[in-house]
C-alpha cells in the first residue's frame, strides 16, 4: 500500500499477476466517522477501450459526479452529453459512497448473477444497471423472464442503452445471447454504493446461461443425408436439428469456419407417409428457417440441407437424401440457466 500524491503519475508494473486497488480512506463521512471504498483498477490496453456511464448511475447526483480516467491527469466532471469515453487503462465512476470500476464494451459479457440478502433491511433497496446494444434489448433476461417491452434509457452518443432492474428476488440471473454489462448497486439511505456484477459465462447462445459451449463439427467429406447421421454418431454428437432460430443465430458462425461451403445437412426429414416434416430426436419444431419457394412438393426432397450463403439467409431447403453434402454435427451446451 502508498500514498499517492496529487498532480503525479503512477505506474504500477509486475513480473507475475498482480491485484492492484484504488481508494481512499475517508471517501465517506457519516457523523464523523470515515468510510473506506476501493475498487480494482484494469490493466494498461495497447489500445483505447471504449467506456459507458449509464445514466442511471447519477440519479440524484449528476452534479457531484465525477470521472477518474487513467491517462488523464486528473477528475472530470462527469457531463452527462458525453456518457462515452475512452481510455487505454480504468475508468472510475465517483459520487459520495461510490467508487465504482466501469467495464470496457470490450469485456462484456453475457451472463451475471447477483444475490441478496432480504434478511439485511438496511441493504434491501438493490437494483441491477443493465448495459446493452439498443438492437438487442428484447433479448435480455432474468432467469426465464424477458425483460422486453420495458422501458430504457439512451445512452447518448452510442448505440448502447440502459435500463435499472429493482431486485425482488434473492437470486438473480440476468442473461443475453449478445454481449452486454451489468452492475449491482443499491442505497443506503442516500449513499449508494456498487459494483459490477460477476460474470457467469461469456459464451453466446440463444439456449440460457452457457457454462460449457456448445460442440459444433462440419465434416470434411460429402455424403448422403443417413451416412450423415452415422457420421455425427462415431463422433458422440448427433446431426444438428434445432429450430429455425438456433440455426439462424448459430450460421454466421458456421460461415466464418468455412466461408467457401455452401451447405450442409441437418437433421430435418420429410415422413414418406405424411408428408411432414420431423427432426431426429422427434420434438416438436417450434419454428423453421425455409428458404424462398421451399421447401417443394415431396418428389423434390425428403431430407434437409441448410444454406452457408449469407445472401441467401441460410435458409433451408429440401434435396434428395442421397445427394453428397457434408453433415452438420452438433452437442447442446451445459447451460447454467435455461
Amino acid at each position: 500500500m502508498f500514498w499517492m500524491s496529487k498532480d503525479v503519475t503512477y505506474e504500477v508494473e509486475a513480473s507475475e499477476p498482480v491485484s492492484v486497488l484504488f481508494g481512499h480512506p475517508c471517501t465517506t463521512v457519516f457523523n464523523c466517522t470515515c468510510g473506506m471504498l476501493v475498487t480494482p483498477l484494469d490493466p494498461v490496453s495497447q489500445t483505447k477501450l471504449n467506456f459507458f456511464i449509464p445514466p442511471d448511475f447519477t440519479t440524484n447526483g449528476e452534479d457531484e459526479a465525477s470521472l477518474l480516467i487513467a491517462d488523464q491527469g486528473s477528475p472530470l466532471p462527469y457531463d452527462p452529453n458525453r456518457p462515452a469515453v475512452k481510455s487505454v487503462g480504468s475508468v472510475v465512476f465517483h459520487r459520495p459512497g461510490l467508487l465504482l470500476n466501469i467495464i470496457p464494451e470490450e469485456d462484456f459479457a453475457t451472463c451475471f448473477r447477483i444475490n441478496i440478502y432480504p434478511k439485511k433491511p438496511k441493504f434491501t433497496n438493490t437494483k441491477a444497471v443493465l448495459v446493452v446494444h439498443k438492437d438487442h434489448k428484447d433479448l435480455v433476461y432474468n432467469r426465464r423472464v424477458p425483460l422486453s417491452g420495458q422501458e430504457w434509457n439512451d445512452i447518448k452518443t452510442t448505440h448502447y442503452v440502459s435500463k435499472t432492474v429493482t431486485l425482488t428476488e434473492w437470486n438473480n440471473v440476468f442473461w443475453s445471447p449478445k454481449a452486454m454489462m451489468v452492475y449491482h448497486i443499491g442505497y443506503q439511505g442516500t449513499i449508494m454504493f456498487g459494483n459490477p456484477a460477476p460474470i457467469i459465462s461469456k459464451y453466446t447462445s440463444l439456449k440460457g446461461c452457457v457454462m460449457t459451449p456448445e460442440v459444433v463439427d462440419i465434416g470434411d467429406v460429402a455424403m448422403g443425408w443417413r451416412e450423415s447421421i452415422q457420421y455425427c454418431k462415431n463422433l458422440g454428437l448427433d446431426l444438428a436439428s434445432m429450430d429455425g432460430t438456433e440455426m439462424r443465430f448459430l450460421a454466421p458462425k458456421l460461415h466464418a469456419m468455412n466461408e467457401t461451403l455452401m451447405q450442409v445437412w441437418i437433421g430435418f426429414r420429410r415422413s414418406s407417409l405424411t408428408g411432414e416434416w420431423y427432426r431426429l430426436n422427434k420434438t416438436k419444431i417450434e419454428n423453421t428457417h425455409w428458404g424462398e419457394g421451399e421447401p417443394g412438393e415431396p418428389e423434390a426432397g425428403q431430407c434437409a440441407m441448410m444454406s452457408l450463403d449469407p445472401d441467401k439467409d441460410f435458409g433451408w431447403s429440401d434435396e434428395s437424401c442421397c445427394t453428397a453434402a457434408v453433415p452438420l454435427c452438433y452437442k447442446d451446451p451445459l447451460v447454467f440457466l435455461n
